[in-house]
């Protein structure tokens, strides 16, 4: 299956919410509507580029990519190792908002093909950035193509890991 990345705008404020309002987003993103501040001051500042996932049976899922280099000092002094990437490297985060689409394989599909994307508007390297206790996600990523090469603890103890994607060799 083919998705469309459709640029997210304020009229997706409702299906945001209900998708991060999902006890399986929440647990991984946190509250919905913190979450919907977040990317909407970063779609104004270039902070991030979010799209909704658009598949045969309409939107399902919202993506967004980061540059590393332009993320505020807040965001930094809670994850100091997002300083430490090099210049260009975008990050990329995905929740899945349907719940009856968890687990059926499209998770690693959408992040394959979004991460298409990204290499061929120039992207150097990508990374990902998944607690590690969400096995899902960090199997699906893995499966996208993703290699772990770092991990970080958390100020709450909890560990984060760091998985990268180069573009494809010719």
């Amino acid at each position: 299956m083919k998705f469309r990345f459709v640029s997210v705008t304020a009229d997706d404020t409702p299906m945001l919410r209900n998708w991060l309002s999902t006890p399986s987003s929440r647990e991984w993103w946190g509250d919905p509507d913190h979450e919907i501040g977040l990317i909407f001051d970063g779609e104004k500042t270039g902070e991030s580029s979010g799209y909704i996932v658009h598949g045969d049976d309409g939107p399902f899922g919202y993506i967004q990519s980061w540059p590393c280099e332009k993320q505020p000092a807040e965001a930094i002094k809670d994850e100091p190792w997002v300083a430490k990437q090099s210049v260009g490297t975008l990050g990329v985060d995905i929740t899945i908002g349907r719940p009856d689409l968890l687990g059926k394989g499209l998770g690693t599909e959408v992040v394959r093909q979004f991460c298409q994307k990204l290499f061929a508007e120039g992207a150097p390297r990508l990374i990902i950035d998944p607690d590690a206790k969400n096995l899902r996600a960090v199997r699906a990523y893995e499966k996208a193509g993703f290699s772990r090469f770092d991990q970080y603890t958390n100020a709450d103890g909890s560990i984060t890991l760091l998985m990268e994607m180069f573009p494809p060799q010719p």
